[in-house]
Parts: C-alpha cells; structure tokens; sequence
C-alpha cells in the first residue's frame, strides 16, 4: 500500500464522529422512570387501601363514607400519578419498541405505522422482550428491561385482557355470579337453613353461596339475539321488587331479594288441591320439596282455586312450602323483568339434585301429614321463652272452641276472625264452651302440617310471628280438623289464644262514682222516713215505696262496682250494662218521683 493512501485513510477516520443512538433509544431512560413511578405509586396505593379496609373486609361503601379526608386526598393522588404516568410509560415503551430502523416507505407509510403501533401496543410485553434480545444495549440493560417485562407488563396486560373480557361479556350478561343465600330455610332442603333460633338471625346467616347465571342474556345482532335463556319450569331464580323490598324491609331490617323455583309460566293453569300443585290439571311431583304433600294455599292463591298466568309474569314457591312467603302469598306473581340470575334445569343435575327425595309415594293417602297439637304448643312457648316471655298454658275449653270454629269455617267457606259469613266468630265459640276473657284472637291455617313445620310456616310472616308471640296472651287452644271446603279436601289448624289485662282505671273514675255514692246515701234516710209519716204514706205509698227502692237499687250497684274499680278487676257485662244505660234510667224515674213527692 501506497504511503499517501495510508495517510487518506487515517485521515477520514479521524474525521468522522460515533453516530449518536436514534431518537427513539435515547426514551428508554424516561420510559424506565415512569414505569418505576407507576409502579411505586400502585404500591403504596395497594397497601394503604389494604390497611384501611383491614385487608378488604369493609363494604365499598361503608368505606367511602368512613374514610379520614386526608386518607382519601393521598389515595386519589397516588391513584392519578399512577394513571398518567402508566399511559405516558405505555405510549413511549410503544413507541420505542415499534419503531424500526427501517421506516415504512411509499403512500401508505402514515398506514403502516400507525398499524406497527397498534400491534405493538396489543402485545406490547411480548414485543418490549423481543426488541430488547435485539438490541445492542448492555446486558445489564436488557436484562433489566426484560425481567421488567416479564415481571410487570405481562401480568399486568394479561389482567387487562381479562378484564376487558370480563367487562364484554358482562355487558351481555354471558357470566355468573357468587350469590349468596341466606339461612332462613325458604329453599330447604335445596339450600341449607340455619340453625339460629328466630327468623331474623336466620337470614342474617349465609349458609350457602351458589353459582348463578346472570338474566336476561345474550348478544343481539340486526333484531336476532345469540347466546339468550328462555326461564324454564323448575329454574331457581333470584328476583327482587318492591315487594320483596318491603317484606325484607320489615322483618330483616334491610332491602334483599328473593330466591325461589319457577312453578308457573305465561299461559299455565296452576290449582292447589290436597297438598299439591296442579299445573294445566296434571298434579305435578316435586322431589326438590322438603315433604311429601306440603304445598297449600294462601292469601293470594287460595286452596282449590286456579289461576291462570299472564303475560310476562312467572309464580315462584320455595321448597320449603311450610315455611315460604312465595307467589301463594305475600309475594304475588311476579315479573320475568325482575329476575337477574337463574340456576336452570339443566345446571341443577348432578349438583342440587342429590338432595332430592322419593316420590314414589307422593300421590299415596298415607303421605299425608299429622299435626299434633300438644308437641306443637311447646314448640311455640320455646319461641316465646326465646324472646323473654311467659308460655301458654294449654286450655282444654279453648281447644273445643277452636273446633267449634274450625267446623263453622268450613261449612260458609269463610276464615275470616270477623265471621262475616257465618256470624259464629271466636267470641261466640268462647260463650258456647264456658270459657271468657278479656283479650283475645285467633290464627288460622289450611293444609297438612307437622308441628315443626306449622312453627316454621308462622315464623315465616313477620305478622303471624308478632301476634304468636303478643305478652298479652295467657291461655291457648289448637284443634286439626279435616274436611271439605267447596268439596276441596283439606285441613283447617286453628289456634284460640286469651288473656288477662288489668283495666287500671283512673283514680278520678273512682272518685266520681264515690260521690254519687255518697250522694245516695245521704238522701237515703230522709225518703226512708216517709214510710213513718202514716196517712201521707198510706195516700203516696206506692211513690215513696219505689223511691226508696230506686235509692237501695243504686246505692248497692255503685257500691259493687266502685269494690270493683278497687280491686282493679274487670267489669262485668252487667255492671257494664248498668253504667251504659239502667243508672241513668233510675236516676230520670227518681228525679220524676222527687219532684212529684216535694209538690205535696
């Protein structure tokens, strides 16, 4: 080699520069920052909710109404640097890992690149790991950028994704949920009931949760809907409305809804009829029922009696039929709209089934029930104990009073406390068999119960539980008598509760009679002396002999009645009937015969 040539390649050598990194590698620093930024501030923002929600254990919204302000303040900030720092972190990692050495070329470069960032910003994880194995940086660096991916980004784009899949498929109702139930028994034996003493604490006890679909469901494409759910007979469903609203309200406190079976659709014919429903006249066996027979009618669906379903409405019943405020009841028909999860059929096998019973011998005579009064009263005083009160006392005359009732109800088809068909109500029951007091009511029931059931069916309704469970009550009567009503076979259980209160009257009730006591007994003797005066007397006798009759009349019966204002006792009917109208009485025919008297 020539030495000049030698000397031209030095030469050039030394004029040229080191070729500074692209644009694009010299975001790597800024793009390493921010992602520590958001990764710190989603820490600390994780952590501090952590700590005050005691590791999650406190309600959203209990949370947000409790926070300390300033706790709130620094959760916000950390929540908002941690946002804007992961989309710039985003948005430079793209850019620097989809940017390319070789630019895109031609008409449709703004396409091309565009397309290039999109793509990256989808696997974006994926992408950053591949373009840091290329890439010529420092191993320390690439290693740093790839655990950084590997640790960080792809976790957190795959719950991104999962999220983004969630959120779609929720948008269409195509998931489940973890509902929980409560322990009342409603749906017993499908769901287990709890073992807590009152109907309150039961449903406050969750004994089961369950997996249920969301409804309605489904993608609706130009008028057709995919991937959709039509309610089946047999579905267990979850609803809520403003009844179940108000029924909750009252007996737990709190707003929840309902879980029930669907028995009716739109168009079908439903009876109860001799402790089945009968569905477009075909009894229907039920295994998923805690007891054979147990279905009875109630407020809204009498027994004996059809109905038949509209339009976009369903009846629902529980499977505990003793102890359910359902469609029979309270509950009423309710709308298809309502529902929001359902546990269909088909789910149901293999899973719920297996606490299914034999109905082999469900249309069988001997499947019917015995109630047995006795075991039945002590099962209510323990309730009664429960709540801090004194038990019943078994009253042989008010169970032959409540026979006497349970008789009349069926011969006029009418339970009704009033009477108001038959005119034989509680109180004339009472008279008939000896027996009297001062408060006292009446429960009915139709249908065929065990003792425990009969317990569970009136704990079930705030009302009846209230009334069973009134401090006003001493003595009780039960009669099971089975008939006919409308030629529908059943059984009425009525109860005959009565008791004692103290009318307390007021002292100035007492004081009034003891002034017109006096009052009589200070004119007393004068009239009395009349009978002396001998030819006055033979000429007026028959006046002045019933004045002092009248005298001697009143003066023993407002004795007799202030002794039992004393004693604070009860007024009879005839001391009653004396103050109403028989005083007053005697008190005109004595000022009349006064007045004709002193006119001698």
């Amino acid at each position: 080699m020539k030495s000049e040539d030698i000397h031209k390649k030095q030469e050039i050598e030394s004029t040229v520069s080191p070729v500074p990194d692209p644009p694009h590698h010299q975001h790597w620093h800024l793009t390493i920052i921010l992602g520590a930024i958001f990764a710190v501030c989603t820490i600390s923002d994780l952590i501090l909710l952590i700590v005050l929600t005691d590791g999650f254990n406190i309600e959203i919204t209990e949370f947000i109404a409790t926070i300390d302000q300033t706790y709130w303040l620094i959760i916000n900030i950390l929540t908002s640097v941690a946002g804007i720092s992961f989309l710039i972190f985003a948005s430079l990692l793209t850019t620097v890992v989809a940017h390319s050495d070789n630019q895109p070329t031609g008409p449709f470069r703004g396409l091309k690149s565009a397309a290039a960032y999109s793509v990256t910003l989808a696997i974006l994880p994926i992408a950053a790991m591949f373009r840091v194995a290329r890439s010529r940086r420092s191993l320390i660096s690439r290693l740093f950028i790839f655990l950084i991916s590997l640790c960080f980004l792809l976790p957190l784009w795959g719950l991104i994704y999962l999220g983004s899949s969630y959120t779609l498929l929720s948008q269409f109702a195509l998931v489940s949920d973890q509902v929980s139930i409560s322990g009342t028994g409603s749906m017993y034996p499908t769901f287990p009931k709890s073992d807590a003493p009152t109907q309150y604490l039961q449903s406050q006890v969750t004994a089961s949760i369950q997996t249920m679909d969301r409804y309605p469901r489904g993608i609706t494409l130009f008028g057709t809907t995919y991937f959709d759910y039509q309610i089946q007979h047999g579905d267990i469903v979850s609803f809520e409305n403003q009844v179940t609203d108000s029924i909750t309200a009252d007996s737990d406190g709190e707003t929840r809804g309902f879980i029930k079976r669907i028995v009716g659709l739109p168009g079908d014919v439903l009876e109860i009829r001799d402790g089945l429903f009968y569905r477009n006249q075909q009894p229907l066996l039920e295994p998923y029922t805690a007891t054979a027979r147990s279905t009875f009618g109630g407020e809204f669906l009498p027994e004996c009696q059809s109905i038949t379903i509209p339009d976009g409405y369903a009846f629902v019943a529980g499977d505990n039929r003793k102890a359910n405020n359902d469609s029979r009841h309270d509950v009423g028909l309710i709308l298809i709209s309502d529902i929001d999860h359902v546990i269909s059929v088909q789910d149901q096998q293999g899973r719920l089934d297996q606490y299914y019973r034999d109905i082999s011998d469900e249309l069988a005579d001997s499947a019917r029930i015995q109630f047995d009064p006795e075991t039945y009263v002590k099962l209510l005083n323990v309730q009664r104990t429960i709540v801090g009160l004194s038990p019943l006392k078994p009253e042989p005359l008010l169970d032959r009073s409540s026979a006497h009732r349970a008789a009349i109800m069926m011969e006029y088809d009418d339970l009704s406390f009033e009477a108001t068909a038959s005119g034989y109500d509680m109180s004339q029951a009472m008279s008939d068999v000896g027996y009297s007091n001062i408060v006292y009511g009446e429960s009915s029931a139709q249908g065929y119960y065990t003792a425990e059931e009969m317990i569970e069916y009136q704990f079930s309704f705030p009302d009846s539980a209230k009334f069973l469970l009134d401090p006003e009550y001493d003595d009780i009567g039960v009669a099971a008598v089975q008939g006919q009503i409308n030629g529908c076979p059943t059984q009425l259980i009525i109860q005959h509760v009565a008791g004692y209160i103290p009318p307390n009257y007021s002292q100035s009730d007492i004081d009034s009679w003891r002034s017109a006591l006096t009052n009589l007994q200070t004119i007393q003797p004068g009239w009395s002396k009349l009978t002396e005066y001998g030819s006055l007397y033979d000429q007026n006798k028959a006046d002045i002999d019933r004045m002092n009759q009248i005298i001697q009349t009143r003066i023993a019966s407002v004795s007799d009645i202030i002794t039992t204002m004393e004693a604070n006792q009860w007024l009879s009917a005839s001391q009653r009937q004396y103050i109403e109208t028989t005083d007053y009485q005697l008190y005109l025919e004595q000022s009349e015969l006064a007045k004709r008297l002193n006119s001698l």
